[in-house]
């Protein structure tokens, strides 16, 4: 798979002024299937197959975005005699089991997409299925889904959501309880989170630590070459390069990455800041999906506010290819200029930007030299130029 690298600083997002992105344009370009002429019987058989089959990257925003307009349109929550919602088919004619092995089937296919957020929404709805609300017995797949529906929390960072199901579950489990150990990993992850989640979130964005679960939603959004390419950072070929490069930047104490959580999309991108004395650079990605609609933006906006509040950084630079128009934009709009100095050959296409205090030009120049010591493979700084 394709990761990111160490010393990856050029931001890549769009940021174009359209607040839509392609995420919600995707569906213009491909049309979605014919709910009237799908019946519950035809939807399972094309999940069915879409589960065994592998999705290219390029197809899976189209997926997400499908998933989420059957449930829109075939499904409908009623409440009850009993005043509890229950979910059943737009057409009445349809059963309640079709329902459930539909859902079944989708949240199989989510689960490969690492479509977390869909996942919880289609569990809400398998606990709306009528047979299903007052079944006191458990069976395995009581325990399938279960585990699914606390990985899908975890993964989005709503870790305290995590707890609070598998400590339900645990109590009707007892002493033989299957996700005991995943349990335990989530507690740990609650005590070990380097920052309080309240300053980590904004809108619909969140900041999450990047860690190991997160390397299959991270290779699906960082399939595009262009990230690579814009962002000077080399592509690894494998899981465990993924996991070197993610310890190395762990054990380095002045460094933070962050996977970028959305509330709908799930992981669309990293952020990272490393802060010397207070002095930060920064740099970001989001996924081709999700470039152009501003949440770049946002990302680094929240990021840099944590690390004023949290990391006592006073002022921040980044740098981008002179050819990157984009990257520019998106810098000057949230709030970062041109720094005048030249780079020496080989590099002498990037640019270097800064945010922060005014500060006289040559205090500027020398802050930067030490921060592109620290920060860069070999970027020689030259002032004198």
């Amino acid at each position: 798979m394709p990761v990111t690298s160490q010393h990856g600083d050029t931001p890549t997002d769009n940021e174009s002024g359209d607040q839509q992105g392609p995420a919600h344009a995707l569906l213009s370009q491909h049309s979605s299937p014919d709910w009237d002429k799908m019946t519950p019987l035809h939807w399972q058989q094309h999940t069915h197959q879409l589960s065994q089959n592998d999705i290219k990257a390029t197809d899976r925003l189209y997926w997400m975005l499908t998933f989420r307009d059957w449930l829109k349109v075939n499904l409908h929550t009623r409440i009850d005699g009993q005043n509890r919602p229950v979910v059943q088919y737009t057409k009445t004619e349809w059963d309640d089991a079709s329902i459930e092995t539909n859902l079944i089937l989708m949240c199989e296919v989510a689960y490969k997409l690492c479509d977390w957020a869909l996942i919880i929404k289609m569990h809400q709805l398998l606990g709306q299925i009528p047979h299903r609300i007052d079944v006191a017995t458990i069976n395995e797949r009581d325990i399938v889904e279960w585990l699914q529906l606390a990985v899908a929390h975890w993964q989005m960072g709503q870790l305290d959501e995590a707890d609070q199901l598998l400590q339900a579950t645990g109590s009707r489990l007892g002493s033989e309880n299957p996700l005991a150990d995943f349990h335990h990993q989530i507690k740990q992850d609650m005590a070990q989170m380097p920052f309080e989640l309240c300053d980590l979130c904004e809108g619909d964005l969140l900041l999450m630590p990047l860690e190991e679960q997160h390397l299959s939603g991270f290779s699906w959004v960082y399939h595009d070459p262009q990230i690579a390419k814009l962002c000077n950072l080399p592509a690894f070929g494998d899981d465990e390069q993924w996991f070197d490069w993610l310890d190395a930047d762990q054990n380095n104490p002045a460094k933070q990455v962050f996977a970028v959580i959305h509330r709908q999309w799930g992981l669309i991108g990293s952020v990272s800041i490393e802060v010397h004395e207070g002095a930060g650079f920064f740099y970001y990605w989001l996924g081709q999906d999700f470039q152009g609609g501003g949440l770049g933006g946002q990302s680094v906006l929240l990021l840099l506010r944590l690390a004023g509040e949290q990391l006592g950084m006073t002022g921040c630079y980044a740098k981008a290819f002179a050819h990157n128009v984009a990257s520019q934009k998106a810098m000057n709009k949230i709030g970062f200029n041109v720094l005048p100095f030249k780079v020496a050959p080989p590099n002498e296409e990037q640019l270097y930007f800064y945010r922060g205090p005014d500060k006289p030009e040559r205090e500027l120049g020398e802050e930067l030299v030490r921060m592109a010591a620290i920060t860069d493979v070999g970027n020689e700084i030259l002032l004198d130029v």
